[in-house]
């Protein structure tokens, strides 16, 4: 009864690898006779319709008993965060406080936790934000000076 089964996988792996064999030489005649089939991608790269590119400067305070602020971009924004590029260097995890100037001498406070931090050769260090604090208050003034010209 053994014997049987064993015949018979043995059977079947020869059945498959001959398929194979026969596809792969299908294949390599048509990549030698110029009849390759273009990949063509099959959907467009989703975007947000709610991430904005934006230049806006932070000051960046790591703990609360900072009375120091260190000076950074808000890059781009999203629903939950945004990407920040500064000469601070953040850690995953860490919390942070922001002020975001977004006019003249109005100013955005919000509270963050890193997501990804990467240190950059020429001192602008990145990272990617998630905002602990966006009430919809704060998210629709910031998307409105987001959408205005830089």
């Amino acid at each position: 009864m053994r014997s049987n089964i064993a015949l018979s996988y043995i059977a079947m792996l020869t059945i498959v690898g001959f398929f194979l064999w026969v596809i792969r030489n299908i294949v390599r005649s048509m990549r030698q006779n110029g009849l390759d089939v273009p990949v063509i991608p099959v959907s467009e790269p989703l975007t947000d319709p709610d991430k904005k590119t934006v230049n806006l400067p932070v000051h960046i305070f790591l703990n609360q008993d900072d009375d120091i602020p260190l000076p950074g971009r808000l890059v781009s924004l999203d629903p939950a965060g945004g990407f920040m590029q500064s000469s601070a260097c953040l850690k995953t995890g860490q919390e942070i406080a922001l002020y975001v100037d977004v006019a003249a001498e109005q100013q955005v406070q919000l509270t963050a936790r890193v997501t990804w931090a990467r240190e950059g050769r020429d001192g602008r260090n990145a990272a990617q934000l998630v905002f602990t604090n966006l009430g919809a208050d704060k998210k629709k003034e910031l998307y409105r000076f987001a959408s205005s010209p830089v």
